[in-house]
């Protein structure tokens, strides 16, 4: 784990969605529009795209857009008594020759590009292959067990909506 700019942080969550080819898992407190754009995109691309957000963080207490469901991407909030303080990105874990994780402190949105975070990339390199293999599996493990088991409820359309 290293000590970075939220603007570093930021700058890997982006390499690594632009660079995703099968999926995209997501956990976090909030998202900004940059960051949404880039998960439709993906999407659009044939990316398998879940996401899944705090609501009351990202639709009551900030200016945060709704996320929107689309063609390969699906986006689950918390109910009103649940709270999700995660951010944790997982990039193509089925194939760990490609697999990337990218989670800490820093939030997804622009409000991290001026300030100072805890951020834990990995991927697979030869000499540290093991210790990434295990955080990215368990990583996409607890998402799913989260996607599955939580109390979560479905967001709207793009189509419904006209976003």
């Amino acid at each position: 784990m290293n000590e970075a700019s939220g603007a570093e942080a930021l700058r890997m969550w982006r390499a690594a969605l632009q660079n995703a080819s099968i999926s995209i898992r997501i956990a976090a407190f909030g998202m900004d529009q940059a960051m949404l754009e880039q998960c439709y995109v993906a999407a659009r691309r044939g990316v398998k795209v879940l996401v899944l957000l705090d609501f009351e963080h990202q639709v009551n207490q900030t200016n945060l857009p709704l996320a929107c469901e689309t063609q390969n991407m699906m986006v689950k909030y918390t109910l009103s008594s649940t709270r999700l303080h995660a951010k944790t990105l997982v990039v193509d874990s089925e194939d760990m020759s490609r697999a990337t994780m990218v989670t800490g402190s820093a939030n997804a949105t622009r409000f991290s590009l001026t300030s100072i975070e805890w951020v834990m990339w990995c991927k697979m390199f030869d000499g540290c292959s093991a210790s990434a293999r295990y955080l990215i599996e368990d990583s996409a493990s607890e998402f799913d067990h989260l996607w599955q088991c939580g109390r979560w409820f479905s967001a709207p359309s793009r189509s419904r909506t006209g976003l």
